[in-house]
């Protein structure tokens, strides 16, 4: 229960980690212009087929990081990425969309990335969405390709 102290709930929701610094998060909005502009640029239907799966993938790494404070924010992005990809919220193209949200993410909470291989994140977000591959392996992936500079 949220007290009444006029915060909203997703001000008690949003929880601090990564240095103790307040995570930002992609919301509805953001993943369905993510979702566009994909599907803009490599083909593909329009569209959000399912609400409340992709409210669900979006909650993915709030909960995380509300269940487990240790959690980094390369977890996050992993269980945002898995969510969408397995939630198929979209009409198409919900493997690249899930890819980019992630490494949007990231980018919104200051991890700067090298190049991605086009084959190596195909492997990635196909094993993903086949249940072939773990979060933990998503975020060991998102972790190498971090920028150490």
């Amino acid at each position: 229960m949220v007290p009444d102290d006029g915060k909203s709930l997703r001000e008690y929701t949003t929880r601090t980690c990564v240095d103790q610094g307040k995570i930002k998060y992609l919301e509805y909005d953001d993943a369905v212009a993510v979702h566009h502009h994909v599907v803009e640029n490599s083909g593909g239907a329009f569209g959000v087929r399912d609400e409340a799966l992709l409210i669900s993938a979006l909650q993915r790494p709030k909960n995380l990081t509300y269940y487990d404070s240790n959690a980094d924010i390369f977890e996050l992005a992993a269980t945002l990425l898995t969510g969408i990809a397995m939630n198929h919220p979209f009409l198409d193209g919900n493997k690249r969309c899930a890819m980019m949200c992630a490494l949007i993410f990231l980018s919104m909470n200051g991890i700067k990335l090298k190049t991605l291989e086009i084959s190596r994140s195909s492997k990635l977000i196909i094993g993903v969405a086949t249940h072939k591959i773990s979060d933990a392996q998503v975020a060991d992936f998102l972790k190498k390709l971090a920028d150490s500079k």
